[in-house]
């Protein structure tokens, strides 16, 4: 699974503060030890409650050092199988649909009347995000994953810890910093894990050979019809050298496991373009 080219946004700084007391407390004090193999397995089952989702409404705020952008869409996912977004204009025109697939790119320009049909490197080359169908459906889903799975390394492999009264998922140890192969090239992924309903809160990338940071912050949660808890916001920040670029998603109206779907049909009259 690739990761390097999504990590072009920078850090987030999540503001946690420890209690002030005369006896220092440490996090495990706070947080119940508990195995890893068990927290994996509820990570699993939380997983297992989505079929389908549908964001009826989506507000998505972009910001580099050289662009800003604001505009609404509509985001339809159907596990393992498509995630399609219908980008709006401000007065609700859609100027752009997407059709992300297991293996290819399909994205209808209403704008140019062209539809192009890409794989997953044009998105690289166009928006400077590099990554596959899981990828995207995992941080879209608010699912834990190993960056390494197809090398082999999975969460099973990951270490365990508590910070910030939270469980955390590391590829690599703390203080040594040692890796589990060479096949993770200096990269670092880490997990945190809200230990009373087990929801990823926080993701965390870092590619020291080529100074990549990604940070991407869950908040604001709310119990869906399937009685699992889903953020409705995601704050992505982060860094490629000296470039920084945040992008935030805003849900509402989220509908779980129903029948709509976002369409997906190719005019004849748009040109074709294959990259």
């Amino acid at each position: 699974m690739k990761i390097r080219g999504i990590i072009i946004l920078l850090i987030i700084l999540a503001g946690f503060f420890g209690c002030k007391t005369k006896k220092v407390i440490s996090d495990s004090n706070i947080v119940p030890p508990l195995d890893k193999d068990v927290l994996i397995g509820q990570l699993e089952d939380n997983s297992q409650n989505i079929d389908n989702i549908f964001f009826r409404r989506s507000l998505v705020q972009f910001s580099s050092d050289e662009i800003s952008h604001t505009f609404r869409s509509n985001i339809y996912i159907n596990r393992n199988s498509v995630i399609r977004i219908s980008i709006l204009a401000p007065m609700g025109i859609e100027v752009a649909r997407v059709s992300l697939d297991p293996d290819s790119v399909t994205i209808i320009d209403r704008m140019n009347r062209e539809v192009i049909y890409a794989d997953y490197d044009e998105i690289y080359r166009k928006f400077g995000i590099e990554g596959d169908f899981h990828l995207f459906q995992s941080l879209l889903l608010n699912e834990a994953f190993s960056i390494f799975q197809n090398k082999g390394i999975s969460l099973h492999n990951y270490h365990m810890g508590i910070d910030k009264q939270q469980y955390k998922l590391s590829s690599a140890r703390e203080r040594s910093g040692s890796l589990f192969n060479s096949n993770s090239d200096g990269f670092f992924h880490k997990i945190w894990i809200e230990p009373k309903s087990y929801e990823v809160t926080r993701f965390s990338f870092n590619e020291q050979k080529k100074n990549m940071v990604l940070d991407i912050l869950y908040t604001n949660f709310i119990e869906l019809s399937e009685g699992q808890k889903f953020p409705e916001e995601i704050s992505i920040t982060g860094n490629r050298g000296l470039k920084k670029v945040s992008v935030d998603i805003s849900h509402s109206d989220i509908q779980v496991n129903g029948a709509d779907i976002i369409s997906f049909q190719v005019s004849d009259k748009y040109e074709k373009i294959f990259r």
